[in-house]
């Protein structure tokens, strides 16, 4: 079995328990307003700026040079209660997309990036985080780990 489908396995029994929700991908259509453009790719207006959120797990979005993308990934802070449940660095790799320097502090349970995009090319964005606590000293522990991952098509 591999990786992916242990992950998988795991994902599904949480979400038997209640313990997760898993999104399909027809609900992450209606992911809130200033998530990035889902549909063809077709001519931006000019320095617009993509942001890529939680919900834009799994997807593919296009993108032209000039256009800035922003990367927000956000913990419940309910839930992601300590820094090891939040989103780790986001990725890059690929072609097409350049990191630009982080200049801001993220609000507590947030990662942020952003990328400039300079040519060509297809790369792809991603960054993983564990849902679960740590155990407290003697405790069972959590191995489930929660990918996120967006491909981007430069035009």
């Amino acid at each position: 079995m591999t990786t992916l489908s242990r992950l998988l396995a795991i994902m599904i029994a949480l979400a038997a328990t209640g313990a997760i929700t898993l999104t399909a991908p027809a609900a992450i259509a209606s992911s809130p307003a200033g998530a990035a453009t889902r549909t063809g790719c077709g001519r931006p207006a000019p320095g617009r700026v993509a942001t890529l959120v939680t919900a834009d797990n799994g997807r593919t979005i296009c993108a032209h040079r000039g256009q800035r993308i922003t990367v927000a990934l956000r913990v419940d802070p309910t839930e992601g209660t300590v820094p090891e449940q939040w989103w780790q660095a986001v990725t890059l790799t690929g072609t097409g997309l350049a990191a630009l320097p982080e200049t801001a502090m993220p609000v507590r349970g947030t990662t942020l990036a952003h990328y400039q995009v300079t040519g060509r090319g297809t790369a792809t964005l991603s960054s993983t985080r564990r849902p679960c606590a740590p155990p407290a000293n003697g405790g069972v522990t959590c191995q489930l780990m929660q990918a996120w991952s967006v491909r981007v098509t430069v035009r």
